[in-house]
């Protein structure tokens, strides 16, 4: 019996030439994905998140306009 990368080889081997860099650039996805550590237990945001991601809000305060009523549909058939 092959092992799992043993068979992922042979699977590229036999994979045509035209899709090779789909895959390559999928396996560099992949691993990307598992070079960073993940240091919180799911419930915090880690530090720096939003700054990294979105980057800071530095104007005026956000607030939230009032919503006008909604208008009922009818229901649908």
């Amino acid at each position: 019996m092959q092992s799992l990368q043993e068979q992922l080889i042979q699977e590229i081997r036999n994979t045509p030439s035209s899709l090779l860099q789909q895959i390559l650039d999928f396996v560099r996805f992949l691993n990307q994905g598992y070079q960073k550590p993940i240091s919180n237990s799911g419930e915090e945001w880690p530090p720096g998140f939003f700054e990294e991601v979105i980057g800071g809000w530095e104007g005026e305060k956000l607030t939230r306009e009032p919503q006008p009523n909604y208008t009922l549909r009818e229901e649908m058939k």
